[in-house]
């Protein structure tokens, strides 16, 4: 089993820009799922802004994580870790739900 000092130091912000970068598509697809299912016409749906987060929402999570691994290491790679594993499979979910909601209501037009 492999201990946290062996981990590379590029785990962790690999990981949590991965996570914030499946919130992409999990927020693309929920709005363009919200817009079929109000009846928006499909040249009128809006989209998605990514910025500010994708590039900060990352570099904060990254260095909180670091900032509590000063005083309570390994803690904050392991929550922070950890709660980016749960945002990234929640936005895959997310994301493959309101696309099939997406087809869905496409096939029903």
């Amino acid at each position: 089993m492999m201990v946290f000092s062996e981990l590379p130091n590029w785990v962790l912000p690999l990981l949590v820009w991965f996570a914030w970068c499946m919130w992409v598509p999990a927020a693309v697809a929920d709005r363009a799922a919200r817009d079929a299912a109000n009846g928006v016409a499909q040249d009128k749906r809006g989209g998605v802004s990514v910025f500010p987060v994708l590039p900060l929402f990352p570099l904060l999570a990254w260095g909180v994580a670091v900032a509590v691994d000063r005083y309570l290491w390994p803690w904050g790679t392991l929550l922070v870790g950890a709660a980016h594993v749960v945002l990234a499979v929640t936005c895959i979910f997310s994301a493959v739900r309101n696309y099939r909601r997406l087809q869905s209501s496409a096939g029903s037009l």
